[in-house]
């Protein structure tokens, strides 16, 4: 494993963690309380454990396989966030109704 993709991964994820907060509170905010929950702690706390499991397994030794946790939380991201509109359209075709 190569230190300076480490350091770049890592300083990657806890700046993409920091955009996960801050596009959950403003972007996502009018949704529900756990579905706000898991955007604002939920999708930066996978950045950080990320993160945490990629330093650990270098610490170790571990297998260049381990790269692939820099993706998980990305993933996770797309996600939440194609949950989050579907769960808005719902919303707005309720309101709608119910008009």
């Amino acid at each position: 494993m190569v230190f300076s993709l480490i350091v770049i991964g890592t300083i990657f994820q806890l700046f993409l963690a920091v955009l996960f907060g801050v596009f959950s509170i403003f972007g996502v905010g009018i949704l529900g309380k756990k579905l706000f929950f898991i955007g604002v702690v939920g999708l930066p706390l996978s950045c950080f454990i990320s993160a945490g499991i990629i330093i650990y397994n270098y610490n170790t030794d571990g297998l260049s396989s381990v790269y692939w946790w820099f993706i998980m939380p990305m993933i996770l991201g797309v996600l939440y966030y194609a949950l989050a509109s579907h769960y808005l359209k719902l919303k707005n075709k309720l309101k709608n109704k119910l008009k």
